[in-house]
């Protein structure tokens, strides 16, 4: 069945030819909306393999202070 949001990106999307031989998506219509196939398309290329995050919270910060 697959992710029904993802499948409907993928669906309207098209692939253009940008200078440098890039390549970019692109809407085929201008009611489309992309952006989770945009943000799935980026993930891997902002991660490095040399560099792992562990997460953290601001809770774990021990200068962090609550004003009410």
């Amino acid at each position: 069945m697959g992710h029904l949001i993802l499948r409907m990106c993928a669906s309207v999307a098209v692939i253009q030819s940008a200078p440098g031989r890039n390549r970019k998506l692109n809407k085929a219509k201008p009611y489309s909306k992309i952006d989770v196939l945009v943000a799935l398309s980026m993930a891997p290329g902002s991660m490095s393999a040399d560099e792992i995050v562990s997460p953290t919270s601001l809770r774990d910060d021990p200068e962090l202070t609550l004003a009410f």
